[in-house]
Parts: C-alpha cells; sequence; structure tokens
C-alpha cells in the first residue's frame, strides 16, 4: 500500500498556558549570560523538571534547573551541536538523568517572539521529543516559550482514477487504497514566573560563559555559513547529534 505524507500543519492553541517557573538561579545565568554577551546572540541547552503530565496541560508546571551555554553567535544567529560539553556535564551533574532538556537562546537587544526560523526549529526538534520546551530571552529580562508537541494521524483511503473513453465520457481507469499520514504540530504558550534581582552566578557558570566567548572571539580560519544550525539531544548518545535551525528572520 503506498504512503502519502501531508506537510507538518501548525496549530498553536492560545485558551491554555502551561506555567513555566524560572528559579533565581536560572534567571541569575540568564541575566549574566546577556550582560557578558549583549550585542550578539547567545544559545545553549536548557534542563528542566516536570510536574504533572502534558495531557493536562492547565495543571502541568515546568521548572527550569540549568544552562548550559553553548555558543556565542551574531547579531542574526546562533548554533551548536552536542559535544562532549554535554556529556561531561551530565556526568558531574547526576541530577540531570531526571531532567529533560531543551533548547534556549537570546534576541540579544531585540524583542522576544517566534520567528519564522525559530518556528521552523520547532518544526524540526519536535519530532525528536516527547514534548519540546524552547525559551527565547533579551537583554531587558523579556521572555516568551512555548512547549510543542507532534500529533499523527494515518487513514486509510480508496482513490479512483479517472480517465476518457473515445467518446470522451469519464471513466474509472484504477481504483487503488493509500495510507495518508496527516501530522500536527501543537504548540502552547507558557505563563513564565520569574525572578527579578541584581546578578550573581556561580564560577563554574562564568567559566563556561567565558569559554564561549573565547572560542567565539579566537582568530577565525573557516568561513561559516549564513545556515545556522542547532542540536538537540534525542534518544542515546549514540544519536545525539540530531540538528535543526535556530536563530531569527532579520
Amino acid at each position: 500500500m503506498t504512503q502519502i505524507k501531508k506537510s507538518l500543519e501548525r496549530v498553536h492553541l492560545t485558551d491554555t498556558q502551561i506555567k513555566l517557573v524560572m528559579p533565581e538561579k536560572v534567571f541569575q545565568e540568564i541575566k549574566y549570560l546577556c550582560s557578558k554577551i549583549a550585542k550578539v546572540e547567545w544559545s545553549g541547552v536548557l534542563f528542566y523538571s516536570v510536574e504533572g503530565t502534558i495531557k493536562d496541560p492547565k495543571n502541568m508546571v515546568i521548572t527550569l534547573q540549568s544552562i548550559l551555554p553553548m555558543h556565542k553567535g551574531t547579531s542574526a544567529y546562533t548554533e551548536y551541536t552536542l559535544d562532549e560539553r554535554v556529556v561531561e556535564y551530565m556526568m558531574e551533574n547526576e541530577e540531570t538523568e531526571n531532567w529533560k532538556m531543551g533548547h534556549i537562546h537570546s534576541h540579544n537587544t531585540m524583542a522576544v517572539f517566534f520567528s519564522g526560523t525559530d518556528l521552523g526549529e520547532l518544526d524540526d526538534n519536535a519530532p525528536n521529543h516527547n514534548f519540546y520546551l524552547s525559551l527565547i530571552v533579551n537583554n531587558f529580562m523579556d521572555f516568551c516559550a512555548r512547549v510543542c508537541f507532534i500529533v499523527k494521524s494515518t487513514e486509510t483511503k480508496l482513490f479512483d482514477f479517472h480517465a476518457k473513453d473515445e467518446n470522451g465520457v469519464k471513466y474509472v481507469y484504477e481504483s487503488k487504497e493509500y495510507e495518508v499520514d496527516e501530522e500536527k504540530i501543537i504548540s502552547y504558550e507558557c505563563a513564565i514566573q520569574s525572578p527579578n534581582t541584581s546578578v550573581t552566578v556561580e564560577e563554574s557558570f562564568s567559566a563556561k560563559v567565558a569559554g564561549i566567548i573565547a572560542a567565539a572571539d579566537a582568530p577565525v580560519t573557516q568561513k561559516f555559513s549564513q545556515n545556522f544550525k542547532q542540536g538537540v539531544y534525542q534518544g542515546s548518545w549514540q544519536n545525539r547529534q540530531v540538528q535543526a535551525r535556530v536563530g531569527n528572520s532579520k
């Protein structure tokens, strides 16, 4: 039986918002990153825990746990792939085994919103997760976040193929069954609860930020592409090089 796969349809639900709690520690990490990398975008892995179930989004609570800064980009994009830094971080922090992984990136001085490129990043990464969290921040400590997931439907349909006879009369030449796969990406806005205080972070976190700044400022011998991509962990470490777009449409 032949399969027909339709293009991914986006459905953004506005009647319900999922509660997202940003503890002081994570807020400080974001504020520190935005102060140290203020003129360009940055991105990283976002670790978080969940109470409740996605089946009941009204009562679901997401709590951000930590950020692993991965890349200092340009004013227009940021990119990274999951490498040994993620493995080392998870080995050093065993509690991450009980957390989920999402994505965070900055819009530096621009407004926080899901641009066309950001929506494309959701399209690419959501199929790799049970549900997927993406958080966008800026230097003014504005935030927006979405939780999204894929829904699928497979239906068997009988298609008639018509032709015309010698008199121009249409007749059924052939009938054939097809499996029609339809996918939608469902997304919810997050109601974000965050503190608002001065910047204080752990020394180990500031060292990681300094590391990605130094890597970005080092002499470059290879020209980077305008096609910015983002790696997001999926499945086992043997399958960790899943890539998708991330950034802003300027």
